[in-house]
């Protein structure tokens, strides 16, 4: 099982790992099977689209537009990231 470690640089952020998780196939040698990729923190998400800059563009202004980071929700009294986990719902 071979883990992935992907570094932000901003809040929120589309980050394309198709060339890692390709490199990751194969170092293994495998040829043939599924590929399960999985994150296991609360606030990321992944999704499957094309990596073109006009879409991502438009996906962070609809979940800025959805789900403000400046809204007051009941969870930003514990850690101020609720928009982070609210998005990463909606995105799955």
């Amino acid at each position: 099982m071979e883990s992935l470690r992907v570094e932000t640089k901003n809040r929120v952020e589309l980050i394309d790992i198709t060339k890692k998780i390709q490199e990751a196939v194969n170092k293994t040698g495998i040829k043939d099977g599924i590929v399960v990729v999985y994150t296991k923190h609360t606030t990321t998400a992944l999704i499957i689209n094309e990596n073109e800059e006009g879409l991502k563009e438009d996906i962070l202004f609809l979940l800025n537009k959805l789900i403000p980071a400046s809204e007051n929700y009941k969870h930003n009294k514990i850690d101020n990231n609720a928009d982070s986990h609210l998005r990463s719902i909606l995105l799955g």
